[in-house]
């Protein structure tokens, strides 16, 4: 959670690099310093405190500062683009309108992209490495203490569409044109579907499409109408998401951790509260 909310700065002070705001430095966090617009920014973007959002900034610059030997190529990026583009079904040509229609500079999308793959690579060597393997016990008394987390919709509407090869789907996808597609209103109880199925279609959200499937006999892809009610996951169904859950708590702390000693041997000044 602490890793997305960081990763969500760089986009918000992306998104919002128009907005109105008298600025001036507030803090400086050794080199590096942090704006009053900045803060405006995260404050609106994230629905957040001014001492939250100052948290959140002190954060990001703490992890420039200890990124800074960290390498993401132009080439890496363009690579990340290519996948998102295609994960959404649109070119990279289509995905660049779209972020300009959003008020953003391709550019400046770009930029906060390498950003973010610098961030996300920092975690991976830094923070990563020390999250130990759970114990099965440590996994089940999580599950106990955390019930909340495994709460699932026990219904989910979907929309089937399915044609004789992958082609004619993935024309679909791009067009929604339905000629020669077979679409039918399907109704799954989440209960009684496979484990495979059951992370596929939580994992896909409202409105939106699966991946295309290969049944055997023809090429199947679902979009998600509605998910509705609640199903308690037993532990025995739910151990790779309690597993997900432990690893993104101890991720959490461990980041927590690092950047408190960080900050402890790091020149914070406020300027202006």
């Amino acid at each position: 959670m602490i890793l997305k909310k960081l990763l969500w700065v760089g986009v918000c002070l992306t998104l919002f690099s128009h907005a109105k705001v008298v600025n001036a430095i507030a803090l400086t966090v050794d080199d590096e310093i942090i704006t009053t617009q900045e803060i405006a920014k995260i404050q609106k973007a994230l629905h957040t405190t001014r001492e939250q959002a100052i948290d959140l900034l002190i954060q990001d610059r703490l992890q420039n500062i200890a990124m800074k030997h960290i390498d993401v190529s132009q080439d890496e990026v363009d690579e990340r683009i290519r996948k998102i583009a295609k994960l959404n079904h649109i070119s990279v040509s289509k995905m660049q309108k779209i972020i300009q229609s959003s008020g953003a500079s391709w550019k400046q999308y770009r930029q906060n992209m390498q950003k973010n793959m610098q961030k996300a690579k920092f975690f991976q060597e830094t923070i990563l490495p020390h999250i130990p393997t759970p114990s099965q016990t440590a996994l089940e008394q999580f599950y106990k203490t955390h019930t909340n987390l495994f709460v699932i919709p026990s219904r989910i509407t979907l929309k089937r569409y399915s044609a004789s090869s992958q082609a004619k789907i993935e024309k679909f996808l791009k067009t929604k044109q339905t000629k020669g597609i077979r679409v039918k209103r399907v109704e799954k109880k989440v209960s009684t579907l496979n484990p495979e199925l059951r992370k596929l279609f939580l994992g896909t959200p409202q409105g939106g499409y699966t991946k295309v499937l290969n049944t055997g006999s023809d090429y199947v892809v679902y979009k998600v109408l509605s998910k509705s009610g609640k199903y308690q996951l037993p532990f025995k169904e739910s151990k790779e998401m309690v597993a997900r859950q432990w690893k993104q708590a101890q991720q959490d702390q461990a980041l927590k951790d690092y950047f408190a000693k960080m900050k402890t041997n790091t020149h914070i000044e406020i300027l202006r509260k």
